[in-house]
């Protein structure tokens, strides 16, 4: 990798060279991805799936609700 160590300078970017390379198919052409709005309801779907596993996430909701009342 580096002679002494990671580079520290990017710290949120990738030491990967697989961002840089195209995803290829399998007859070698360039895949296509798909609408945005697709990724997003992929990616909002599984974030609410993980959340609503854990217990956190119910008593998160009940003391931001009790709050609310309370305040009221």
């Amino acid at each position: 990798m580096y002679k002494d160590g990671p580079r520290l300078d990017n710290k949120f970017g990738s030491t990967s060279t697989a961002a840089l390379t195209p995803k290829l198919g399998e007859d070698g052409t360039k895949k296509n991805m798909p609408p945005s709005t697709v990724m997003i309801k992929l990616i909002s779907v599984m974030t609410f799936r993980k959340l609503i596993r854990n217990p956190n996430t119910y008593s998160s909701l009940i003391g931001v609700v009790w709050s609310l009342i309370a305040y009221r």
